[in-house]
């Protein structure tokens, strides 16, 4: 695995954060990961993605995402949280950011 401060994929930033955790590779890496990221509605699609990028940040010092077009269409989307501790509300302040970054593309399937 490549060092995590240079540019990398999120499949291999992921996949190098699961190591890092003591953890196995997600089953047997890229296929597994954009199965697991493409599961369910587009909601859960979202939130997976955004729990990536959480875990992620967490391990590596540099990471650039490149997306040339993002076409996502929501027609309802909703989070209720009764209660939240830190690490939790980190997430949740990251997937409103996302989800926010995501309003200002082209909302198309």
């Amino acid at each position: 695995m490549s060092d995590p401060s240079e540019t990398t994929t999120i499949p291999d930033a992921y996949y190098f954060a699961a190591m890092e955790q003591g953890g196995g590779p997600p089953e047997s890496n890229r296929e597994a990961f954009v199965r697991t990221m493409t599961n369910g509605p587009v909601e859960q699609q979202l939130v997976n993605i955004a729990g990536v990028l959480y875990d992620v940040g967490r391990k590596v010092d540099k990471l650039e995402v490149k997306v040339d077009k993002l076409e996502v269409k929501v027609d309802k989307l909703e989070v209720k949280v009764d209660k939240l501790d830190r690490n939790h509300q980190e997430m949740m302040n990251l997937l409103r950011g996302f989800i926010t970054e995501v309003r200002g593309y082209n909302h198309q399937v």
